[in-house]
């Protein structure tokens, strides 16, 4: 077996993912799940194989690790945004990628995201990210009547864990952290708010399971996607404590796409035998 066109990467990417050996008999869809393997790993932007005699060739084209992204948005409340993104290879193995966003305008967001990948295939990952917010009046309504305004910073840290299985399931565990700070914009406000004035600091637990199957991120035809997310907050860490759990799951319902219309098709057949009765 001969890999080609590896230049940034360790070839063992492709070696391990594909396992075979001298002498080894397997089949033609074993390969094309195997290179449908090494493509999954984001390192490539094209793998393909070919045959010559007894040797297997696999030809991949590697991923350019630079990316640079620039976005503008407007709307009647922040009047205008500039969104910037810059990707490129991170520090530590050769998989690993470090992210740098910003979102300029009237309220502001500042964010430093890399992901460490530990071994060949990366199956195990360290994430950590620094992110900061700026809100330059965040309304405090009640009973439908604006009282307060507030300008909020917010600075939120991260350090995960994660572990993937397979091809669409990943487990992530971990600790954040996050320090608020919130200014009154009004001379004298209705209600003052325990929460907002208090600022809550803290750090708590974080543990996340993630299954994704779904053909594709948006108007996806075939797929489950999962996420559960729990985070606990220790009182001895900080002077908030609460507890959390979020969980979503979306699926594309071929089945009850298929229940309806034989529903649909019922409620046919039942209006043709009350016409049939009624005529009789």
């Amino acid at each position: 077996m001969k890999v080609e066109g590896i230049k940034k990467y360790d070839s063992r990417i492709v070696t391990d993912i594909l396992k075979i050996k001298s002498g080894k008999f397997f089949s033609k869809y074993e390969l094309s799940s195997k290179i449908n393997d090494i493509y999954f790993t984001g390192f490539f932007d094209k793998v393909r194989y070919d045959i010559n005699d007894s040797t297997l060739i696999v030809i991949v084209k590697e991923k350019d690790r630079k990316e640079l992204n620039i976005g503008f948005n407007y709307n009647s409340d922040t009047r205008g945004e500039l969104y910037l993104n810059l990707s490129f290879k991170g520090v530590g193995f050769s998989g690993s990628k470090t992210d740098i966003s910003a979102v300029l305008g009237k309220n502001e967001l500042f964010k430093v995201e890399n992901m460490l990948y530990y071994g060949i295939i990366n199956k195990t990952a360290l994430y950590s990210s620094l992110k900061y917010s700026n809100i330059e009046d965040y309304p405090l309504y009640y009973e439908n009547k604006k009282i307060d305004e507030y300008q909020v910073d917010i600075a939120n840290a991260e350090l995960l864990a994660l572990r993937s299985f397979g091809k669409n399931a990943v487990l992530s565990f971990g600790l954040k952290g996050e320090i608020l700070n919130a200014k009154s914009q009004m001379a004298i406000s209705t209600v003052q708010s325990d929460m907002i004035s208090s600022t809550p600091n803290f750090v708590s637990y974080y543990a996340g399971f993630t299954y994704d199957s779904l053909d594709r991120i948006h108007f996806s035809k075939k797929g489950t996607f999962l996420k559960s997310e729990y985070t606990l907050s220790n009182p001895d860490m900080g002077n908030t404590n609460f507890e959390f759990n979020k969980n979503s799951l979306k699926k594309w319902v071929q089945q009850v796409c298929w229940l309806k219309k034989q529903t649909e098709r019922l409620d046919s057949m039942t209006i043709q035998f009350e016409k049939l009765v009624y005529n009789r």
